[in-house]
């Protein structure tokens, strides 16, 4: 036996006895979750998770190979520091191909915390075998059939049978008009939200997959007219990796992001959070397929990528789809043709006029990329091009913070971005422009200074004029519009059980948005303490504020902007000892002051989970009191396998759930969720539509997934 071999087999047996071990993340939630909740730690409102949470999976489905994974590649996990990256690349180039994961606790600066959030994303992949044809690879592949319910047991108002009663709910003021209105918003099928997945692939070789899903207060139908055939939404694509030159090519649903993600941001892009380093750049992960249930926002067609030769590589792609949007018809007598006010995102199909609205815009994107890789592979440069084509009108309403939006029916985009690695520090950039000739600029720099300090510089400015329909680059808002920005990002590890995370970021919007009246600008800090005084023990505590103009409260015609703070503050103590029961503590604390006015809230969070091999029961009680809407509390909660909750605490209440996984056999699992909302000195729970009498919600889900 060898020096090496023999140093494997002892790390192996270390390995076993620490219960580490790289397999599906379904067999180790507890880890999963710790993860999510590091990345989405400063929840809000305006993030799309379930997107987020389906790209971060394609992670977990498609692990990356340890022999082939690139810098980018290594990058894109969000987990390793530039001194760990280069220090993987040089272990790899000194002593050859990986031949187990377990050499990974023999790289520098790899601690067991690190190795232990890495291993569920990585793997050795033993090549691909073309013996048989692609029909028998995929017999031979682990397929999946994944079959979902929920719905909530109390019956919302748009649910209702009974003029009487939803009259009763929703309109007590009389008016004729408004209680016709409503009648005609009634949701038009049940409150059952169901959801079907299949899923194949052998790694770098294929991908197939079929998604299909009907929303709650959606009609199962088959209505030609309306494009609908059973279900509400439908999505598939069929992916083929590695075939000769041509290194990846989809036909179906399918993302692209490149660069900073100016032009083609549609992967994983969490933001700002407790992890100050990584999540700020985007890395160019290329085609993917589109695996989500969010109706909108993906490519639909075909794409394709061609190596020219080892440096540069090209990628093409072409894209129909059709989007949901309210079509405005002038009368005859003025000869203008139909024209829109902008795209609905919601993918909601529920009422008439939301029925009326599907489908009513095609949307055809074509375009590419162009990259090129040094032979070092320490310099990347990228070309980016598209075209996006509406065969409506897109014109807003004629308000002074609509002036420099888009409008017209075509739009186009170019950019060039680059990477630039020196040992351990990676500049990065890209800059872009669209057919308004508005521009949009976006570069920084992460570096590890040492082993115990990284740091993050990026700044940013998005003229108000520049539009790009796919972008999704680092940014304050939404969309990457109306903002010029500084972020500054630290890491210290001053001893191997403590780590200080955070950020301070300026920006600044130069023109006027919705509910701000005047050019504005804001800060936000973010400060956290991370202490794992054993292995499997957590204890952080979070500090977040933001400062913020916003209009004023004043009634008159042009109002003033004031200062708005937001302070949040997370006292979190996590521990997974050895044996089945695992526990975790939370206190969240929130603070809103606008003028005169100042607002708190609070929510208080045990969990206590169990784990016996084939079940597994997780379970939570939380009790929560916020003043206003203003200081909703974000937790993240667990979830049946491919699904992703965070809920929004607010009132005065309690909340709580119970889920429970069972591994009936090898081939099957099942899972149920019960979850329910009780509010203190409340007659409702929502609102509008969705409106439900009495103080409680109640709701359910299960699932089972078949693996063949």
């Amino acid at each position: 036996m060898n020096a090496r071999s023999g140093l494997l087999t002892m790390l192996f047996f270390y390995f076993m006895g620490s219960n580490l071990s790289a397999q599906d993340y379904s067999s180790r939630p507890d880890e999963f979750g710790k993860f999510i909740e590091r990345i989405f730690s400063t929840q809000e409102d305006d993030l799309n998770y379930e997107d987020l949470y389906e790209s971060l999976y394609q992670y977990y489905l498609t692990p990356l190979d340890l022999n082939t994974a690139n810098e980018e590649d290594l990058r894109s996990l969000l987990i390793l520091s530039e001194v760990q990256v280069y220090n993987f690349l040089q272990y790899r180039n000194q002593y050859g191909e990986f031949l187990s994961i377990y050499e990974l606790r023999n790289i520098e600066s790899f601690d067991l915390i690190t190795i232990n959030s890495v291993l569920p994303f990585v793997g050795l992949n033993p090549g691909i075998r073309y013996e048989k044809k692609l029909f028998g690879r995929i017999l031979d592949s682990r397929n999946f059939l994944l079959i979902r319910h929920s719905r909530t047991l109390e019956r919302a108002a748009g649910f209702l049978n009974t003029e009487t009663a939803f009259d009763t709910l929703l309109d007590n003021s009389g008016n004729i008009d408004t209680i016709l209105e409503r009648r005609s918003s009634r949701f038009s099928g049940s409150p059952d939200q169901l959801y079907l997945r299949f899923r194949t692939q052998n790694v770098n070789d294929f991908s197939i997959g079929f998604t299909a899903e009907k929303d709650p207060g959606e009609a199962l139908r088959f209505d030609s007219e309306n494009n609908q055939y059973g279900a509400g939404y439908y999505s598939f694509h069929l992916q083929l990796l590695n075939k000769g030159r041509l290194k990846n090519s989809i036909i179906g649903d399918y993302t692209l992001q490149a660069g900073q993600g100016l032009v083609f941001g549609s992967g994983f892009s969490p933001g700002k959070g407790a992890e100050t380093i990584n999540t700020i750049r985007r890395s160019n992960i290329g085609i993917r397929p589109y695996t989500s249930v969010l109706e909108t926002g993906f490519f639909r067609g075909a794409a394709l990528t061609y190596e020219i030769n080892q440096s540069v590589h090209s990628t093409l792609f072409y894209s129909r789809t059709r989007e949901d949007a309210q079509l405005i018809e002038i009368d005859d007598v003025i000869d203008t043709e139909p024209f829109i006010r902008s795209i609905r995102n919601t993918g909601l199909h529920r009422t008439a006029s939301e029925l009326a609205a599907r489908d009513q815009v095609i949307q055809e994107v074509f375009g590419g990329m162009l990259t090129y890789d040094s032979r070092l592979r320490d310099f990347k440069l990228g070309l980016t091009a598209a075209s996006t084509n509406f065969n409506t009108l897109i014109q807003r309403p004629e308000l002074t913070r609509n002036r420099f939006e888009f409008s017209g029916k075509q739009n186009y985009n170019g950019s060039l971005f680059f990477s630039y690695n020196r040992r351990k520090i990676n500049l990065f950039g890209e800059g872009a422009v669209s057919k308004s000739g508005g521009f949009g600029v976006v570069g920084g720099l992460v570096s590890s200074l040492t082993d115990e300090i990284e740091l993050a510089l990026l700044l940013r400015n998005y003229d108000r004029n520049f539009h790009s329909f796919f972008g999704n680059a680092f940014g304050e808002s939404s969309r990457n519009i109306n903002e010029r920005g500084v972020y500054w990002g630290v890491k210290i590890k001053p001893y191997n059980k403590i780590v200080l995370t955070g950020y301070v970021d300026r920006y600044q919007f130069d023109w006027t948005r919705f509910s701000v009246d005047f050019p504005s600008n804001g800060t936000e800090y973010l400060a956290r303490l991370t202490y794992t005084p054993t292995w499997g023990t957590v204890i952080y505590a979070q500090f977040r504020q933001e400062n913020r103009e916003e209009n004023g409260n004043d009634d008159s015609t042009i109002r003033s902007l004031v200062e708005q703070s937001r302070r949040n503050f997370i006292l979190n103590f996590d521990t997974n000892p050895e044996g089945p029961i695992s526990l975790k503590s939370r206190v969240q604390f929130s603070s809103f002051s606008s003028e005169d006015t100042e607002s708190n809230g609070i929510a208080v969070i045990q969990d206590i989970n169990f784990n016996f091999n084939r079940f597994r029961w997780s379970n939570r009680f939380a009790i929560f009191d916020t003043d206003d809407f203003e200081n909703r509390q974000y937790v993240y909660e667990r979830n049946v396998l491919y699904a992703f909750s965070i809920p929004a605490y607010n009132g005065r209440g309690i909340r709580a759930y119970s889920l429970l996984q069972f591994q009936i056999s090898k081939k099957i699992d099942f899972w149920f969720r019960y979850a329910v909302t009780q509010l203190e000195n409340d007659d409702t729970i929502g609102s509008g539509l969705l409106e439900i009498a009495g103080n409680t919600r109640q709701d359910i889900t299960s699932q089972i997934r078949l693996t063949f």
